[in-house]
């Protein structure tokens, strides 16, 4: 049940970085949940302003999602191929496909 507020609360800021803070996979139901901020950054570090917002990759999404990391593990340079970037950089693209944002993972 919410709790509805007597007085309003105004939030206003330019949200310019999302970051990844967590993310499971749940093989018996074929989902991988994500869980990342919105906020900017401020002094070369990320502030955020909107936390832990959820989305979960399922159904016909699930295997191409895992899949792109694959692709990005590939094009890295032999010697230098980071599984856990590879697969944050494929979790970032899923997040930009479901909010329509677009940008480039630093």
């Amino acid at each position: 049940m919410p709790l509805n507020l007597d007085s309003s609360e105004t939030v206003s800021q330019v949200i310019d970085t999302l970051e990844i803070n967590s993310f499971s996979v749940d093989l018996e139901r074929l989902e991988l949940h994500v869980v990342y901020d919105k906020g900017h950054m401020l002094d070369g570090s990320f502030v955020p302003d909107i936390k832990d917002i959820l989305l979960t990759i399922d159904g016909a999404d699930f295997f191409p999602a895992i899949a792109g990391s694959d692709v990005y593990a590939n094009a890295m340079t032999a010697g230098s191929i980071s599984v856990y970037s590879a697969l944050k950089m494929a979790l970032y693209d899923e997040i930009k496909k479901d909010t329509l944002l677009t940008g480039t993972v630093a």
